[in-house]
C-alpha cells in the first residue's frame, strides 16, 4: 500500500495535519454554535434547544402539588358528611309530605264517601 492512499486507521489520520486543523476548527465553530438550556446549563443546537427545554427535568412546573394537611382533610371530609346528612334529610323531608298528602287526600276521599251515605 502507497503512502498516498487515506485509509481508516487512526495512525494515517493524525498523519494528516491539515485534517487534524480542519476537525478542531470545525469543532471549535460547532462548540460556538450551541446554546445553553435556561434550565439546567447543557448545550444545544439552536433548532434543538426548544425541543430538549419542553422535556427538561429541570425546569420549573407549571402549577406544584400541594399536599393539604390533615386537618384540611378532615374538615374536608366532615364538610362532605354533612352535605350528605343534609340531602337525607330533605329527602326524607320530602317523602313526609308526599305521604301526608296522600293520607290528606285519603280522608279526603273517606269523607266524601261517607258524606254521600
Amino acid at each position: 500500500m502507497s503512502g498516498s492512499s487515506v485509509s481508516g486507521s487512526a495512525a494515517n489520520l493524525d498523519d494528516l495535519p491539515e485534517f487534524s486543523d480542519q476537525a478542531a476548527m470545525a469543532y471549535e465553530r460547532h462548540q460556538k454554535s450551541l446554546v445553553p438550556c435556561s434550565h439546567c446549563e447543557r448545550q444545544f443546537r439552536p433548532d434543538r434547544l426548544p425541543i430538549h427545554q419542553r422535556a427538561c427535568i429541570n425546569r420549573p412546573k407549571g402549577r406544584e402539588y400541594m399536599v393539604p394537611e390533615e386537618g384540611e382533610k378532615e374538615k374536608e371530609k366532615k364538610e362532605e358528611e354533612k352535605k350528605k346528612e343534609e340531602e337525607k334529610k330533605k329527602e326524607e323531608k320530602e317523602k313526609k309530605g308526599e305521604e301526608e298528602n296522600e293520607s290528606e287526600g285519603e280522608e279526603e276521599e273517606a269523607k266524601k264517601f261517607n258524606h254521600d251515605k
